[in-house]
């Protein structure tokens, strides 16, 4: 599976990235005893996919920072993270097919959907979303990432997205990217598990916006 990317421009706006926290806690969760037996996971793999995963949060967090001080030197280096994290991730797709939960566990998975989510290539992101949505369907990924995944690529080519997953902040504000068939919308949602969108975008505002509010309100030391 190859992978095609080009350095975007400087974001303008701020996309909202989730975060995710599939990919803490692997021992725990798939460990003799919980959700997935040791002897049956490609360990060596799921850890690696873990760090990978953590990696790419650790990206995540920085980024609307250096966005918004316009550091182009400091975007490169995320766009070329993104990038290198993404190849790795096609070749454990050519060798393994999508690494789902039979293969690297619940963190595991979490960890390879994080980076196929932020790649810079949304030619890679349509080559994997087939086998996201058969993994879903198999119980091998979750229904949700197939949604966020099927949005993010919709709206990478200028399509209206079908399950409301996919924001910007706009001047301050949380602004949803267009929705096919939008009074449906929650119908649609609701089948795969997910919050209404009302409850969705209130949960995106306090991710993104409270804390800004809430350090423009604190005291101000005196320095």
């Amino acid at each position: 599976m190859r992978t095609s990317m080009h350095v975007p421009a400087l974001l303008t706006t701020i996309v909202l990235l989730v975060l995710i926290s599939g990919c803490r806690g692997a021992a725990e969760r798939d460990a003799p005893g919980g959700e997935q037996a040791q002897g049956a996971l490609n360990v060596e793999l799921r850890d690696e996919l873990v760090r990978m995963g953590q990696e790419d949060q650790r990206d995540r967090q920085q980024m609307m920072a250096i966005a918004a001080a316009r550091d182009t030197a400091a975007m490169r280096r995320l766009w070329e993270a993104d990038s290198a994290r993404s190849a790795r991730i096609a070749e454990v797709i050519e060798a393994h097919g999508w690494p789902g939960l039979s293969l690297v566990g619940e963190a595991g998975a979490d960890a390879a959907f994080l980076v196929v989510q932020h790649s810079p290539s949304t030619e890679f992101q349509k080559q994997v979303l087939p086998l996201l949505t058969e993994a879903a369907e198999s119980g091998e990924a979750s229904k949700e990432q197939m949604a966020l995944l099927t949005d993010r690529v919709l709206v990478s080519e200028g399509q209206p997205q079908r399950y409301g997953t996919q924001a910007k902040i706009v001047d301050g504000r949380v602004v949803l990217d267009p929705i096919q068939d939008e009074p449906n919308v929650d119908a649609r949602r609701a089948e795969i598990g997910l919050m209404p969108l009302a409850e969705y975008v209130a949960l995106l505002e306090r991710i993104y916006l409270a804390p800004a509010e809430e350090e423009a309100d604190a005291p101000q030391s005196k320095q």
